[in-house]
């Protein structure tokens, strides 16, 4: 009954072209002026998302060539995915830790992001550092925000510690200066 349901789950997500497969920030730069017509031309790269994502649900031993494939040649939001298919697995895809550790110099900072998260979760490596770098490195609010997010859970349930005088940030104020006061409340 579960593996049905998510069957039909699947195909509803690839026929309403769910732009929920791309990070916040990337849809408010690409596809707020017209969502639906951005869903249209990312429909078949939404689908491929789909398929890293549902990665997470089969066994790893059945598909820990295909993740360290899309982790090292798939487009930037297939590692992206990737990255949370890891994270999902946890010690199990400690195997792809140089791998991950690779992508947290990569150049899309949502990239970037996944890789220190699941790196942390898969290997217990501190995402601190790699977190307020990028916080204090993005020029958009939205990434900002999803990094300190970030940093929350890694700060409130992981118990990594968190020097809140780390931050530097040049955006403009947005949603992440509530992060910044809970931070420093603390």
């Amino acid at each position: 009954k579960l593996i049905e349901l998510r069957l039909k789950l699947r195909k509803q997500l690839m026929s309403m072209n769910d732009l929920s497969f791309f990070p916040e920030s990337h849809m408010i730069e690409k596809a707020i002026g017209d969502p639906l017509a951005f869903g249209n031309y990312e429909s078949q790269n939404i689908k491929v998302l789909i398929g890293v994502a549902d990665l997470a649900l089969l066994p790893f031993a059945d598909v820990d060539s295909k993740i360290i494939k899309i982790l090292k040649s798939g487009s930037d939001w297939e590692k992206y995915w990737a990255c949370l298919v890891c994270s999902q697995f946890g010690e199990k895809a400690k195997i792809f830790s140089s791998t991950l550790s690779s992508l947290t110099e990569e150049r899309n900072l949502m990239v970037r992001m996944r890789a220190i998260e699941a790196l942390a979760l898969v290997s217990g490596k501190n995402p601190m550092p790699g977190l307020i770098e990028i916080s204090n490195n993005s020029n958009s609010r939205i990434e900002v925000l999803l990094a300190m997010n970030s940093i929350a859970l890694f700060r409130d349930h992981h118990g990594f510690d968190l020097n809140p005088k780390s931050f530097s940030i040049s955006v403009p104020k947005g949603e992440f200066s509530r992060r910044l006061e809970y931070f420093a409340a603390e």
